[in-house]
C-alpha cells in the first residue's frame, strides 16, 4: 500500500505562552508568561526549518501573525539573486 505524504506549507504558527524568554522577530523585545507566537519557516536562500517568537503587541492573532511574516524582509530573497548580479 502506498500514500502520498502532504507537504508542510510554511509558515506554520502557534499560540503559545512561554515559560521562559523570548525575543520577538519583529520588534526586538523579549516576554514571557503571556500570550505569544512561534513561528516555524524556512529560510530562503538555503532551506533549513528555523523557529522565531511574535509579541502579542507585535499581532493580535495568527492571522496578523502570518501578513507580518509574509511581509518581513525575512521572506525576500537577497538583492543579488533577484538581478542575476552579486552587488
Amino acid at each position: 500500500m502506498k500514500r502520498v505524504r502532504r507537504e508542510k506549507l510554511y509558515p506554520i504558527i502557534k499560540r503559545i505562552k512561554p515559560f521562559f524568554w523570548k525575543e520577538c522577530r519583529f520588534c526586538n523585545r523579549e516576554f514571557k508568561r503571556e500570550i505569544g507566537y512561534e513561528i516555524e519557516d524556512m529560510t530562503v536562500v538555503n532551506p533549513r526549518v528555523f523557529w522565531s517568537y511574535c509579541c502579542n503587541e507585535c499581532a493580535k492573532s495568527i492571522d496578523d501573525v502570518a501578513k507580518l511574516v509574509n511581509s518581513a524582509k525575512l521572506r525576500k530573497p537577497p538583492r543579488y539573486l533577484t538581478n542575476g548580479i552579486k552587488k
